[in-house]
């Protein structure tokens, strides 16, 4: 004799599939995506980093798990970041109900030791109890952005100066023509400086 239970797992296979479809979604998504995404514990340290990341860094997934905080950003960078995430400790420990979320552009580095700059958005995660549980960072390459504002700004420093000798020589030829008044435009423009100072 022969015994048989047949069950229908129709429902459990639709899921099955489902759950598939949306694992290959999320791949092609982390991995395609142009901003990197990671998850920090509580202590800072990087739990998951976005496939994406490693176009941008130069690293694998792993050696960036791997990473200690201090070697993913430059000097200054580690510095702002630290301060900031205290800020923000302090003030979910006076109110646990406190949900952060900072953007602060950091330098970072890559793996053949060049850097560049990102704009990043970091969010608290907490779990199902409502305990913090993780910070979330999203990160977009800014370099092009910082480039053309420091191109901007010895643009708009060399227009200063430019403005400041052509100033400069109106009031040598009108010192020129009226030597009475030698000095005079200097004087003037230096007890303005102070009085605006002041």
């Amino acid at each position: 004799a022969a015994q048989g239970i047949a069950r229908n797992i129709t429902q459990r296979k639709h899921l099955e599939e489902a759950v598939k479809i949306s694992n290959k979604l999320y791949r092609l998504l982390a991995e395609n995506m142009n901003d990197s995404i990671w998850l920090m514990d509580m202590n800072l340290k990087i739990i998951y980093v976005s496939p994406s990341t490693e176009k941008l860094r130069g690293y694998t997934v792993n050696e960036l798990l791997e990473l200690p905080l201090e070697k993913h950003l430059t000097g200054d960078s580690h510095k702002l970041a630290l301060a900031i995430f205290k800020e923000e400790m302090d003030r979910l420990a006076k109110d646990p109900d406190y949900a952060f979320k900072r953007t602060i552009q950091l330098e970072i580095f890559r793996k053949d030791g060049s850097t560049f700059w990102s704009e990043n958005n970091f969010t608290l995660i907490r779990d199902d109890t409502g305990k913090p549980a993780a910070i979330l960072g999203e990160g977009r390459d800014i370099t092009a952005q910082k480039n053309v504002e420091t191109e901007l700004q010895k643009s708009y420093r060399k227009l200063e100066k430019s403005m400041q000798g052509a100033i400069e020589t109106i009031a040598m030829i009108a010192e020129v023509r009226d030597p009475y008044t030698a000095g005079h435009q200097q004087r003037v423009a230096q007890l303005a400086a102070a009085i605006a100072t002041e």
